[in-house]
């Protein structure tokens, strides 16, 4: 079954309404206490995020690498470019799923994304997660880990994903997963235990 992409459904009204929640639960925070030890780590120096959002964490990585997002929903590029104006970045508003629109950032040594593949339906989620994979050297996502495959969305998609699905994903993209660390955890009605993991990846040469 294939859903409205959740781009489609974040009006106006509604991505405000989100971009309050995202400050007020400091998301951001979170991803980049995990994401900057590991850029340092490993030396990046050019970063493209995809579904960047309003900018939170472009707001914690442009005065340290070259950072480009991308998002596909309008008011989300705009107030991201709001955000950071006068500040070394790029915004585009594209969908990770057109080649052409995206192409040029093939090589970018880090791609990573947030609040992001979780949108994405069974049917297509490994593909995007190789889409993502494709553009860097390096990748960092999150993921909904839980006991099987589900997908309980309404409006859009909302996936869960068993930590095997995920593990072939990421060999089939060429990358292997190099570090995770879990963000939380909670017990979801007929999916037992789930818990919101942190992936760092690596190219497989």
């Amino acid at each position: 079954m294939s859903l409205p992409d959740s781009s489609q459904w974040y009006t106006k009204e509604r991505a405000m309404a989100e971009e309050v929640t995202w400050l007020l639960n400091q998301s951001a925070k979170v991803h980049l206490r995990f994401l900057l030890p590991r850029i340092e780590r490993e030396g990046v120096k050019s970063v493209v995020e995809f579904g960047c959002g309003v900018g939170l964490v472009a707001s914690g990585l442009v005065d340290k690498v070259d950072y480009i997002g991308i998002d596909s929903n309008p008011f989300f590029i705009t107030r991201a470019r709001n955000r950071l104006a006068g500040r070394p970045c790029f915004f585009y508003e594209a969908d990770i799923r057109d080649r052409v629109a995206v192409n040029d950032f093939l090589q970018s040594q880090l791609s990573c994304a947030f609040f992001f593949l979780k949108n994405f339906g069974l049917h297509e989620w490994d593909q995007i997660l190789a889409k993502l994979l494709s553009h860097g050297r390096f990748g960092c996502f999150d993921m909904q880990i839980a006991e099987r495959d589900h997908d309980n969305g309404a409006e859009f998609h909302h996936v869960y994903l068993t930590q095997e699905h995920l593990e072939r994903a990421v060999a089939a993209a060429g990358h292997k997963i190099v570090d995770r660390e879990v963000q939380a955890e909670s017990t979801v009605e007929r999916l037992g235990l789930m818990r919101e993991v942190m992936f760092w990846t690596q190219r497989v040469m």
